[in-house]
């Protein structure tokens, strides 16, 4: 179907395309493109070395290290040598001056969190560690019954 226009001698004459301008479509997908450009968040995010101890081979040295547990209610419990009992420690303060006062600090430190830790609080005890200079690893997530 032809769209027909009447024209002032009574005839109809087929009526002309318009022709779809782009530079509106452009300038309409610059702004855009500004917009988010601008508007997007330029943040450098901290980066928090995480060691994980390796497979043992038999090479290494039998020490026994030093494990902090982090328990599911907010808690903590640290155990300076394989000799020593598991102490519960009141805060992430009380847990680094166990840690760094410790008789054997050159043994690893094994950070092991219960299974319904949040992630959060794991990263910022490593943070904590690290700011103290304290190298710690990452352990396997305990169940929540472990002691």
């Amino acid at each position: 179907m032809n769209a027909l226009t009447a024209s002032s001698n009574g005839l109809l004459r087929p009526r002309r395309k318009r022709t779809i301008s782009l530079t509106a479509l452009i300038d309409v997908v610059f702004i855009l493109l500004m917009f988010f450009m601008l508007t997007s968040s330029f943040i450098h995010r901290k980066m928090l070395e995480v060691n994980i101890p390796a497979a043992a081979d038999g090479t290494g040295s039998a020490q026994t290290p030093r494990l902090l547990v982090l328990t599911n209610d907010g808690g903590f419990r640290f155990s300076a040598s394989a000799t020593s009992a598991l102490t519960h420690p009141a805060s992430a303060d009380e847990a680094l001056q166990q840690i760094q006062q410790a008789s054997d600090s050159t043994l690893p430190l094994i950070v092991l969190p219960q299974d319904q830790v949040q992630l959060q609080r794991i990263l910022t005890i490593l943070q904590q560690l690290q700011q103290a200079g304290i190298p710690a690893s990452l352990g396997k997530t305990l169940p929540a019954e472990a002691p």
